[in-house]
């Protein structure tokens, strides 16, 4: 095979597809055409008078709201809750504006709505603690004759801050009310803001009902003193009687057994009431995974009648009457104990009720899609299928279905002269893939909390070096330990692998784990028990701003029941954090990393090794983002297309910064940019012990201190309702044909008992693994990295 420049190539990839090029151009310019013929009609149709006109609206457009002198609020959350807003421009134009996410209606500067935004501004600064505010504004000519600038501006004023917070009525409950008062959002000498104080008497709410108080009735009272800008806080709680859990109802179910729901009661009638009890119950319900609703809730905060005749409906999140006023003395506490004769009457069992809404028993997915990388591209299809409360157990049935055509290598990295025309036999491995999985769990199996979980995939897989046929099958148990972030999982795994065919030099690699390259279709057989620990503490799993989540697992590999050929020890642990910076900067960091014990008995004068599908990987999205997928580690020796193979050991680490760009792009969601270093190391050798079936030996810290390959790079991320669909750009910091592990060092192999033959091959191997890694890549797709 001749080598070709990249012009070449670029010149041929163009002449095979210009016909496809040309039908895409037809279509297009039929698209583009009728797409006017749209837009004329709507530009008559636009000419009409509108059948309706808002009081106070103008024909005059904001072309740009200009605030001046904001500094100590959100200018942001201050413009999204004000009804005038800018007018979106080009996106409300005629032709652009049904276009699906770009378009946007067009917005007029109404005059009636704008004092009652300035009332919604100063309303916003006095909920932030800023009562002395004031806000002026005035019009300013633009270019455009029906457009206008609009220019606010605010005097901020000083800050009225807490002067004191009492907290009374918690006598009778033997609560230490210093420690609930260190739970308190506001203190004393904070600024004072209204969600302040409603999540103070909230919290205090909170801290009773999880004390069996079921009843209780928090309120509040601030005095502000305008002259000296300081706001006193009183809160008084009326606890009511200590209660227990009564009758549980159930409403709301059709097709699942009734008897499922309460074995997932966190309550039991005659406990003490607790609030936390009435929470793991609703997420309980909720993960049984056949409901789209769940709530559980006291009968009389459903507003029904109680044994008292009373209604005991709340308001939720809103300032009552009289909660903050002038000065004065509340008589808040008079009033409290009133009605404290009435409320010790209440019955001391509370009924629960639980409201559910059972979700469709069957849904089809069906989907298309494309992946082009460094090593491989595809295009497929995909059906999945899911069953809940499968045969009425409760069981979860999901069936997921892959099939596609894949080509390797990567076309970015195709050496091949097309002087003869494009054609597939310039691709290595090829053809069909297929991957279907079946999963089924059941809640419940062993207990209230314990699931257990079946899978089963048969795959067909095509890499650079093979295709194989690979079945496997995994049945464990799940169950939340201590607590709900905190879940433990064990499971039993058989893995079976069909070479249908594989490179020469890859067949080399099969000879060190046992197999015979020279057989119609060497396979393998593996089997190995799986223990994880999994916290999950992140606020959320597409988008997270704060939070841990750190996973341990091991493996433990050798003969149990099928008869599997290999045995090893596999353990690995990867910790991701998220730390806020303010409301506009994240900072996310990643560990991680694990290594392979070799245990495997020796057969003769040599050892088994380890399977290349069990070895370590690293590079790709996930990974190490300046190498292509599965590019993080060594390759096999072949001198025309080497063929990544894993490591034993594998450490990562990785820090990212993001920082918000914009809010609420095109009305979808906010635009987040990201820079990030990624560095690595990977090593032939176990990570720090050495076992008798090893024959490459360990490494210990001394050995990788100074080995780490470090890549930057720089990201961009939209919020959408689908996640976060994120491009990124990463460069490789290393000179990596410097690197010992890419380059035939000659300080290392040329020794007189070495061959010049052997030499020249080593350094022939090396060039073609260079050859092969680019010092850059690009992702673009639907989620984070980590």
């Amino acid at each position: 095979m001749r080598i070709a420049g990249p012009r070449s190539l670029c010149e041929r990839w163009y002449e095979r597809f210009l016909p496809l090029l040309l039908v895409c151009g037809l279509f297009l310019t039929a698209m583009v055409t009728s797409g006017c013929a749209s837009a004329r009609k709507e530009e008559k149709e636009s000419t009409k008078a509108p059948t309706y006109v808002p009081p106070g609206q103008t024909d005059r457009r904001i072309i740009e709201l200009r605030f001046k002198g904001v500094e100590q609020i959100d200018e942001q959350a201050l413009r999204d809750g004000l009804s005038n807003q800018e007018d979106p421009g080009w996106r409300a134009s005629d032709r652009v504006r049904k276009v699906p996410v770009l378009g946007a209606e067009p917005r007029y500067y109404n005059k009636l709505a704008w004092d009652r935004d300035e009332e919604r501004i100063l309303a916003y600064y006095r909920a932030h603690g800023y009562f002395d505010a004031t806000v002026s504004s005035r019009v300013s000519k633009s270019e455009d004759p029906y457009g206008m600038i609009l220019v606010v501006t605010v005097n901020e004023g000083k800050p009225t801050r807490v002067s004191n917070v009492s907290l009374d009525g918690l006598e009778s409950t033997r609560l230490d009310k210093n420690e609930i008062r260190r739970e308190l959002p506001l203190k004393e000498g904070n600024i004072f803001t209204q969600n302040g104080y409603l999540e103070a008497k909230a919290t205090v709410e909170r801290e009773l009902k999880s004390r069996s108080y079921a009843y209780a009735q928090v309120k509040g009272r601030v005095v502000v003193d305008p002259k000296n800008r300081t706001a006193e806080i009183s809160i008084f709680a009326d606890p009511g009687p200590k209660t227990v859990f009564g009758e549980v109802e159930i409403q709301g179910l059709d097709r699942v057994d009734e008897e499922y729901v309460r074995d997932a009661l966190a309550i039991r009638k005659g406990d003490l009431y607790s609030s936390e009890d009435i929470q793991e119950t609703q997420e309980n319900i909720y993960n049984l995974g056949v409901f789209s609703l769940v709530t559980v809730q006291p009968e009389f905060e459903y507003g029904q009648q109680g044994d008292n005749g009373q209604t005991a409906t709340r308001r939720k999140g809103k300032l009552e009457e009289g909660e903050v006023g002038a000065l004065g003395i509340s008589d808040m506490l008079g009033k409290a104990q009133e009605n404290a004769a009435q409320r010790s009457a209440l019955p001391t069992q509370v009924k629960i009720v639980i409201k559910v809404k059972e979700a469709k028993n069957w849904s089809v997915r069906p989907g298309a899609g494309f992946s082009i990388n460094s090593n491989r591209q595809n295009i497929h299809g995909a059906v999945n299928l899911q069953s809940r409360n499968f045969f009425g157990t409760l069981g979860k049935l999901e069936q997921f279905n892959t099939l596609g055509y894949a080509l390797t290598p990567g076309i970015f990295s195709l050496n091949a002269n097309f002087d003869d025309g494009v054609s597939l036999d310039d691709f290595g491995y090829r053809g069909v893939y297929f991957n279907t999985q079946l999963r089924y769990s059941q809640p419940q199996l062993i207990g209230r909390k314990t699931t257990g979980f079946l899978f089963i995939n048969v795959e067909r897989d095509i890499q650079e070096a093979y295709i194989g046929l690979i079945p496997s099958a995994s049945i464990g148990l799940r169950r939340p330990l201590f607590t709900r972030k905190l879940t433990g999982e064990v499971s039993y795994n058989v893995l079976y692998i069909l070479y249908q065919a594989f490179d020469e030099q890859y067949g080399a690699e099969l000879i060190a784990q046992g197999l015979d390259p020279n057989s119609k279709n060497p396979s393998l057989l593996l089997e190995y028990l799986e223990q994880k620990l999994i916290y999950d503490g992140r606020d959320n799993p597409l988008n997270p701003t704060k939070g841990i989540r750190a996973q341990l697992s091991m493996q433990e590999a050798r003969r149990y029941i099928v008869g599997g050929e290999f045995a090893f020890l596999k353990p690995r642990v990867q910790v991701d954090g998220y730390v806020p910076l303010g409301k506009n900067y994240v900072t996310a960091l990643r560990a991680g990393g694990g290594s392979i014990y070799n245990l495997n008995e020796p057969q003769g004068d040599a050892t088994r090794g380890i399977p290349l599908q069990s070895r370590l990987y690293a590079g790709g999205k996930g990974s190490i983002r300046s190498f292509g997928p599965r590019y993080f580690g060594f390759f096999t020796d072949d001198l025309v297309n080497p063929a990544p193979i894993g490591s034993i050991t594998l450490l990562e680490t990785g820090i990212e910064q993001r920082m918000r760009v914009k809010r609420n792009l095109l009305d979808v969601g906010d635009l987040w940019g990201a820079l990030y270093l990624d560095s690595g190391t990977f090593f032939e050798q176990q990570l720090f012990f050495d076992t008798e079936a090893n024959s490459t030996g360990s490494v210990g810290i001394d050995d990788i201190r100074g080995t780490f390959i470090h890549g930057v790079g720089v990201g961009a991320f939209w919020l959408t309702p689908i996640g976060p669909v994120r491009a990124d750009f990463a460069y490789t910091l290393n000179n990596i044909r410097r690197d010992f592990r890419y380059t035939a060092d000659p300080t290392v192999v040329d020794d007189p008992d070495t061959p010049r033959n052997e030499l020249y091959t080593e350094y022939q191997y090396a060039a073609s693994v260079r050859n092969k890694l680019r010092r850059f890549d690009f992702y673009l797709g639907i989620g984070h990295s980590f």
